[in-house]
């Protein structure tokens, strides 16, 4: 999680790939919109798993739980970073760090949804 400091002051993502340390840079509000919307895409294209009277496949759940989200989840960490170098941290990264900086990059890309949540927050109080 990134501290507020870095948020105000657009610090860059700090991302340990393999064994090696990388930056990347926060996206400006219109590269975020065109990747916010190119994540809607990717996210659309994931099957949905409501059954209504009737038995999902294992097989497809599996696949797409196990196989699908997580080539979705790596292709949008290099869509929003695209000057890291894809061959080599698949390499070396294991999907734990990809799953980390993802969350990273989600977390600057919806800030809106994380401030929405702190703000419902202090209105229960």
């Amino acid at each position: 999680m990134r501290k507020e400091e870095d948020k105000l002051f657009q610090a860059p993502i700090k991302a340990k790939l393999g064994e090696k340390e990388y930056e990347i840079a926060i996206l400006p509000i219109r590269r975020s919109r065109l990747w916010r919307e190119e994540f809607y895409r990717a996210v659309g294209k994931i099957p949905d798993f409501t059954v209504e009277g009737g038995v999902q496949s294992f097989k497809d759940i599996a696949g797409a739980i196990f196989v699908a989200i997580p080539d979705t989840v790596i292709d949008l960490v290099f869509s929003y970073a695209p000057d890291l170098n894809r061959d080599e941290i698949e390499e070396v990264a294991t999907d734990q760090q990809l799953a980390d900086v993802f969350g990273a990059i989600a977390e600057a890309a919806f800030p809106l949804a994380t401030s929405l949540v702190k703000t419902m927050g202090q209105l229960s109080r």
